[in-house]
């Protein structure tokens, strides 16, 4: 003889499985016009944003161009000191003219952030002065070793 064993049955509640958790959100009237409201809210912004973000837009190039290719192009037109100087001074007034853009843009009830971009743009921009400097200084230094 042993103890006698001991058996249950748990039964789970059954659970209306044709009305799922975001079939009832969805279906909540206070939700949908609150949805409702919030795409309208930001349909009607979509092109504020859009313009607001457009002071960007000449800034493309430092991103969007080759500098391979720029490095190609310019270095096949033989520039001279003053060339060199010309663009990394082009890329000093580019830095300050991004550094002086809002680092929040109102639109509406909502605030767009700029800082972040305006650094990558300021990096980019840098970036584009590094080439041209390190272009004039190898040009120079070959120049110099010619001369030696």
């Amino acid at each position: 003889g042993g103890a006698p064993a001991i058996t249950a049955t748990v039964t789970a509640p059954k659970v209306d499985t044709s009305k799922t958790y975001f079939k009832s959100i969805s279906e909540n009237k206070d939700i949908s016009k609150m949805a409702s409201l919030l795409s309208t809210a930001i349909n009607a912004t979509k092109s504020e944003i859009s313009k607001a973000l457009e002071q960007f837009r000449p800034y493309h190039e430092l991103w969007d161009t080759d500098q391979e290719q720029v490095e190609q192009d310019f270095l096949t037109t033989d520039p001279g000191l003053g060339e060199f100087e010309s663009r990394i001074l082009a890329y000093d007034n580019e830095i300050e003219t991004i550094d002086e853009l809002a680092d929040t843009i109102a639109v509406g009830a909502i605030a767009l952030k700029t800082s972040l971009l305006k650094e990558a743009l300021i990096a980019e921009a840098k970036g584009w002065k590094l080439l041209y400097g390190s272009l004039a200084n190898r040009k120079y230094k070959n120049r110099m070793k010619e001369m030696l």
